[in-house]
């Protein structure tokens, strides 16, 4: 075989590797809205809305711009961006711009993107330990304008949106630190963990009886 075949081969498998290739495909980001905003993209003025834009795709985040006074809503569900209308009362008095986290290398586009903006930024993430770390080692440092965590807040005082779900949380009470909860056994409650304490046995000294 000639060295020029054997550089065609080598082309072929390179290009039909996936996992040689460091950019994926998907360069870019999703944006969406609620309400129409007048964005710019290549130095066109388009409208962003529900009813002719129910989500746009921007891959050339160099030339798309956003009015100043909107926001800049992360949504790291892809559930909750896909029906965020469905959530709107939690954005009222905004004009919020929805997006949403897509993992490996393609949130770069984002990121990029914010780091030129002085636009206010919310992370509506995950709410447990992942969301939080996202939030604070891949956004929160790059972000120059305003941000701030999203916290769930409760629908119809019963109900708290968490994953695109409606949470109910029934009676919740704190529990006491030490507990008698039988004759001979006691539970010990702290910030970290709960245990139970057991007496065996029918010969019980004074101190303990004190104790």
């Amino acid at each position: 075989m000639e060295i020029n075949e054997l550089r065609k081969v080598d082309n072929i498998l390179m290009r039909g590797n996936s996992k040689s290739n460091e950019t994926h495909p998907m360069n870019g980001f999703l944006v969406k809205s609620i309400e129409p905003i007048e964005v710019s993209l290549s130095k066109r003025k388009l409208v962003l809305s529900p009813e002719v834009w129910p989500v746009c795709f921007v891959s050339n985040h160099e030339e798309f711009t956003i009015p100043s006074d909107v926001t800049i809503v992360m949504v790291e569900n892809p559930e909750n961006f896909i029906f965020i209308e469905e959530q709107k009362e939690f954005f009222e008095g905004m004009r919020p711009l929805f997006t949403t986290y897509y993992p490996r290398d393609t949130h770069r586009s984002l990121v990029n993107w914010l780091e030129t903006l002085p636009n206010a930024y919310i992370h509506y993430g995950d709410f447990d330990i992942a969301g939080v770390y996202i939030y604070q080692d891949i956004y929160k440092k790059h972000i120059k304008g305003p941000k701030k965590f999203f916290v769930p807040k409760f629908i119809d005082n019963r109900f708290l949106w968490i994953g695109g779900n409606k949470k109910y949380i029934n009676n919740q009470q704190l529990m006491l630190p030490v507990v008698k909860v039988s004759g001979d056994t006691v539970q010990l409650v702290s910030n970290y963990n709960k245990l139970f304490v057991y007496r065996y046995g029918s010969k019980v000294s004074s101190l303990n009886e004190k104790t």
